[in-house]
């Protein structure tokens, strides 16, 4: 395990350093190109571009979340204002400290997946630390890199709930989504004051976001809206978004209702196989990766959060089982990764990504069970012996 761990952490360094060579030998575009990201450009790290030019569109007295006029492509700052005072404060308008304010979170960002690698050693891991969406997130510099880091150090932080509350309420200031990841990290009943200031701060920073919208993309994207858009645009076919939602929810809840929980499963957690951290990081990914699916559609590079769930999903019984959950990551992982004139490849993509949200809703359907209430168990267990003794 030992070896294993330094030549996946190795190889994943020697990875991101001949990416960069690359960059500065061929340039921007023909390595990304190389790489299968989607449609690489220029001027670098594109969406942070949004921020950099809002500092300057309300100097001409636009809002940049409804006008962006500054920005090379003239799209909205579809983020928290928070945004835009970040970009005072650190003067992002200057590009050399643009470059340096994107490219210090984009490392550190590479060192935590080279901190999973070392830490929970996998293929898998290393796989999808290459794959079309984490790099498509790398090249666009989007600050879905800073919320995955905060929430990465806040899923290590097991020791300390109020440093977990401060870089989880940063997380979610940021970028609003994180918030729905804030109950599970906070198991103590001493600790209930956390969730609930966390999850009123970021409901209040929703009111700068009224008016915003993100667009709904059929290519490269995950979603409902995303999928519903796809349906309508290659068969011409309508299907409401609750009729879509209803029935991703549906049938992982029809799945534990007829099938419980298997055996070698429960056997995993009797036997304390998943450690804190592992499913402190799955609880966050899963439930992003989750949330974000039903709520909006969300472009591939948003499934960085998968990254978080691996360690907890390859703990799981049996090598098949191990196996396929490997090969749904990662196809679901790159959109791009082959090109046939039948897009294949890129139904077989869509597919993935509906399984692994059913998959996800499940286990944490099942977590959500381990660590029910004693209360409810009581109420469960009153109302077995009602059914049982009404039977008689």
């Amino acid at each position: 395990m030992s070896h294993r761990k330094h030549w996946l952490t190795a190889a994943y360094i020697a990875g991101c350093v001949a990416i960069s060579i690359s960059i500065f030998t061929f340039g921007w575009k023909p390595t990304w190109r190389g790489l299968r990201v989607f449609n690489p450009i220029v001027p670098v790290f594109a969406d942070m571009r949004t921020v950099q030019a809002a500092p300057s569109a309300v100097a001409k007295g636009f809002n940049p979340q409804v006008q962006n006029p500054t920005d090379p492509w003239r799209r909205t700052m579809n983020y928290p204002r928070v945004w835009l005072w970040i970009a005072n404060g650190l003067n992002l308008a200057d590009e050399q400290n643009y470059l340096l304010f994107v490219g210090a979170y984009v490392a550190t960002f590479i060192g935590c997946i080279a901190v999973l690698l070392r830490k929970f050693p996998s293929l898998t891991l290393l796989m999808l630390a290459f794959s079309s969406s984490v790099l498509l997130c790398i090249e666009r510099g989007n600050n879905d890199l800073v919320t995955f880091i905060l929430i990465f150090l806040a899923s290590f932080s097991v020791s300390s709930s109020l440093l977990t509350a401060i870089l989880m309420l940063i997380a979610g200031l940021l970028k609003i989504y994180p918030a729905v990841a804030v109950l599970p990290l906070f198991r103590r009943r001493r600790d209930w004051v956390y969730p609930i200031a966390i999850t009123a701060c970021v409901a209040l920073s929703l009111y700068g976001q009224v008016g915003v919208k993100s667009p709904i993309s059929r290519e490269i994207a995950y979603g409902i809206p995303s999928l519903a858009a796809r349906f309508t645009h290659a068969q011409n076919i309508h299907i409401p978004l609750w009729l879509l939602a209803g029935i991703h929810i549906v049938i992982p809840l029809c799945v534990l209702f007829v099938f419980g929980v298997p055996k070698k499963i429960r056997a995993v957690y009797i036997e304390q196989q998943i450690g804190e951290v592992e499913r402190r990081l799955f609880l966050s990914g899963a439930l992003i990766y989750t949330f974000t699916f039903l709520a909006a559609s969300n472009f591939d590079y948003r499934l960085i959060y998968l990254l978080l769930c691996v360690p907890y999903l390859l703990r799981l019984p049996h090598r098949a089982l191990r196996a396929v959950v490997s090969a749904l990551l990662v196809i679901a992982s790159n959109y791009w990764l082959i090109q046939d004139p039948f897009n294949i490849w890129i139904k077989v993509n869509l597919i993935a990504k509906s399984l692994l949200f059913e998959m996800l809703v499940y286990l944490l359907l099942v977590e959500a069970w381990r660590h029910r209430p004693a209360s409810l168990v009581k109420w469960m267990d009153g109302w077995r012996f009602f059914a049982l003794n009404a039977q008689k």
